[in-house]
This record gives structure tokens, C-alpha cells and sequence, in this order.
């Protein structure tokens, strides 16, 4: 059985005013009309701890022991006093606290957490604990206050508003719903999206400082320089590095594109030419390797020089045609016809000519065994190949011919750098022997 102060929801005082808060705020839970049990026993029990506060009980431990019993003449009219005091305790109980004065302190505080978040924070702790008054619509009104005049200040973090969180116990990162309204929540989400754009855009611009490449790109980036200088594409990786960027801000932080310098935005839907450093050693991998075979036989020169227009053209010309293709630009849909049968046709020299040799490696009578075997083992995964881009079927080849150029540099591209450096002088020698024997017609 419950004792009178775990009724009331007290530990055992003889303050007075405290019992009675509490009977107050138990009263609203038992009112006579709704439990007539249950404000029975709250009853009986505020009526013993102002006896035992005014002395006339003792208490040991969990019973109560009468002491002094002192019967006043006057019982009836303290009866109907006390009768009087329950039907006020029953009626609207008017608050002690002031809602203009609680959304000021919300406003103190969205202040200060921003000025000196570790100290708001301990500061905020001690107003919960010991100047809010005790009232649980206090509570909630603070509360949303705070987070309303949080959500208008500009500057503030993931970080801030989860340690406030934590404080005020709006659990926004848990799995129950929080006790703030969604507007409120939509509305710290959004200024929390706001603080960590305006961070991202502010360290962009302060990289800016570090050299002449980083400010050039800031200056495009920002509008500064309005257009893309024709001398800009000459540097190795930096549109490149440029765009990347600005898809960056397009897909974390989209409320900076009105920040972006329109024509990179436009350069995004028309991708042009531009030197990258993957481009540039891979052509003077493939150069370097194919001048080793021409300096071997000079009858091989023009084959050499188409090789090298190959690479040129399907590395900076590829991409562009497959863009004006997807744009359905009229010459694009007609030259596309031309470059993806070429395509395949580069794809299948290499095949033709180890078709060739197996066919022809003694003993000549296995040699459609060979060419059958090669064939069952390159089936499955040219199928998987076409079939997992059948949505780009347009790409196939091109990308096809792409990867056989850039195959070498993805292999190197994987090693330690000193392994790296060394194998860019050593492997083209290599290379050019496996060049001379798929792609070349002797």
C-alpha cells in the first residue's frame, strides 16, 4: 500500500507549502467528479501531512502514529473550510508564471548558445532545475519557445541544437516523434541545412588563399570572372576539378546554386573539352609505345599515327558527341552511326587477331577446339556487359574503346607512386610488343 508521500509524490517534509504544491498538482490527476477513489486516498493523505507538518503525527517509516489529538469545538466550520479550499484546489488553478517572461528567456538563451554554447548550456541546465517554474505547461511553453527562437537564428549547428535536445528532451535524432511540432522541426532542420551551407561556401572561399589555382577557381565559381577563359581548359584537371564542385553543391547543398556562377551551370549540361592529366598520360603512354614500334618498322608509321587519332578522338571527342547524342542534336544522331560501328570495329581488331592465332597455332586440326573455347569463355561476360548497359546502349562501344585506352593507366593508376613513376617508363616498351601483335595488320 502506498504511503502518503509516495501518494502525494513527495519525499517526507513539514513544509507546508510544499505538501500543498503537491496536492495541487496531484489533484488535477484525482479530481472528486472523474476519481472519487483515488482523491479519497489523496485526501487522506495531504489531511496527514499537514498533521505530521504541524506536528500532531509522527512519522516511522511507512505508518503513521497518532501523537496529539487536539478536538476543536470548531471541527465543523475547519470541515467546511477545508471543503471550501478543495473546491478552489479543483477549480482552474491560475499559473505563477508569465508566458512574455518565458519567451524572452528563450530568446536570452538562443542568444548565448550561440555566443558561448558549453556556458548556455550549463546555464540553461541550472534554469531548468532551479528558475522555470514548477509546471508542466511552463515546461512545454519554454520549450517550444526555445526552439522556435533557435530555428531563427542564423549560425547554428547539428551539433548545438542535439545537445539542446538532449537538455529539453525534444528527441530529434530518436525513434519516437518529438514533443515540438513538425513546423518547428521542419524549421530547425532547415536554418541547421542553412548554417552548414554558409560554412561550406565559406571554406570554399577561404581555400581560395592557398594558391593561384584555387583562387581562379573561386573567382569562376563566385561570378567574379563571369565566363569560363578558353586558357582555363589548358590546365590540367581543372574544369574538371571545377564541375566536380559544383555537383558537389548541387547535390548536399543545393540552396547555394543561386550562389554558383550561372555558366558553370550551364557547362554542366554541355560538357566541353578539356585537359586532364589521365588524358595526357595516356597519350604519351600510347605514344611512347607506339613510337618504339614505328622506330622498329617505319612501314607501321600511319597505322601509329590513326592509333594515336583514336585515342585523341575518344578520349576529348567521345564525350562530347554522346552529350549532343543525348541532347538529340541532328549531326550528333548522324555522325553517331559512323563512330559506333567504328567502335566496335576497334573492339573486335584485338579479337580477330587472337581468333587468328588460335586458329592457326599447331596443331592446325584443334584450332576451331581453340577458337570454340575462347569464344564459350568471352560469351557470358560481353552478355553480362551489354546486357547491365542496355539502358545506354548508344555508350557501349564507346565506353568499350575508352576502357581498352585507359586500361593501362587504371592498372598503373593502382600501384604505390615510386611503382607508379617506374612503371610509366618501363611498361611502354612492354605494351608496345602487345600493340604491334592485337592491333596491327603486318
Amino acid at each position: 500500500m502506498a504511503t502518503i508521500w509516495e501518494t502525494l509524490g513527495i519525499e517526507p517534509t513539514t513544509d507546508e507549502s510544499v505538501i500543498r504544491r503537491a496536492y495541487a498538482r496531484e489533484l488535477k490527476r484525482h479530481r472528486p467528479d472523474q476519481d472519487p477513489q483515488g482523491y479519497q486516498q489523496l485526501r487522506e493523505a495531504f489531511d496527514a501531512a499537514k498533521a505530521y507538518s504541524k506536528g500532531e503525527m509522527i512519522w516511522l517509516e511507512d505508518d503513521i502514529v497518532q501523537a496529539v489529538v487536539n478536538f476543536d469545538p470548531a471541527l465543523g466550520e475547519l470541515t467546511q473550510a477545508e471543503s471550501q479550499e478543495d473546491a478552489q484546489l479543483v477549480a482552474p488553478l491560475q499559473p505563477d508564471w508569465q508566458r512574455e517572461t518565458l519567451k524572452e528567456d528563450a530568446e536570452r538563451f538562443s542568444v548565448q548558445l550561440l555566443m558561448d554554447e558549453s556556458d548556455a548550456l550549463n546555464a540553461l541546465r541550472h534554469y531548468l532545475d532551479h528558475r522555470l517554474p514548477d509546471a508542466l505547461e511552463a515546461r512545454r511553453v519554454f520549450s517550444l519557445e526555445l526552439a522556435q527562437a533557435l530555428s531563427q537564428r542564423q549560425g547554428i549547428s547539428r551539433s548545438l541544437v542535439n545537445n539542446v535536445s538532449d537538455i529539453m528532451g525534444w528527441d530529434l535524432g530518436g525513434y519516437r516523434d518529438s514533443p515540438l511540432p513538425y513546423w518547428v522541426v521542419h524549421a530547425l532542420e532547415t536554418q541547421i541545412d542553412a548554417t552548414a551551407a554558409d560554412n561550406h561556401w565559406d571554406y570554399l572561399r577561404r581555400q581560395a588563399g592557398l594558391d593561384r589555382q584555387r583562387r581562379l577557381a573561386w573567382r569562376i565559381l563566385s561570378g567574379e570572372i563571369p565566363h569560363l577563359p578558353w586558357w582555363a581548359r589548358l590546365i590540367p584537371d581543372f574544369v574538371q576539378d571545377l564541375l566536380k564542385q559544383v555537383v558537389e553543391l548541387r547535390n548536399t547543398y543545393p540552396q547555394l546554386l543561386e550562389r554558383v556562377n550561372p555558366a558553370l551551370l550551364r557547362l554542366l549540361s554541355t560538357p566541353t573539352p578539356a585537359i586532364s592529366w589521365g588524358a595526357l598520360i595516356a597519350i604519351w603512354f600510347w605514344g611512347f609505345a607506339l613510337y618504339i614500334q614505328v622506330r622498329a618498322d617505319e612501314h607501321l608509321v600511319w597505322q601509329a599515327v590513326a592509333m594515336v587519332g583514336i585515342v585523341i578522338l575518344y578520349l576529348w571527342g567521345a564525350p562530347v558527341l554522346l552529350s549532343c547524342y543525348e541532347r538529340k542534336k541532328r549531326l550528333a544522331r548522324i555522325s553517331h552511326v559512323f563512330f559506333w560501328l567504328l567502335s566496335w570495329a576497334i573492339m573486335a581488331v584485338p579479337l580477330f587477331h587472337i581468333y587468328a592465332l588460335l586458329y592457326h597455332y599447331p596443331p592446325a586440326d584443334a584450332g576451331i577446339a581453340r577458337v570454340c573455347m575462347f569464344t564459350a569463355v568471352i560469351a557470358y561476360p560481353v552478355w553480362w556487359l551489354v546486357r547491365s548497359n542496355l539502358h545506354q546502349w548508344y555508350a557501349i562501344p564507346f565506353n568499350g574503346v575508352v576502357k581498352l585506352i585507359m586500361l593501362p593507366i587504371l592498372f598503373l593508376k593502382q600501384l604505390p607512386p615510386l611503382v607508379n613513376v617506374l612503371g610509366l617508363i618501363l611498361l611502354p616498351p612492354l605494351y608496345s610488343y602487345v600493340i604491334n601483335w592485337l592491333y596491327f595488320f603486318n
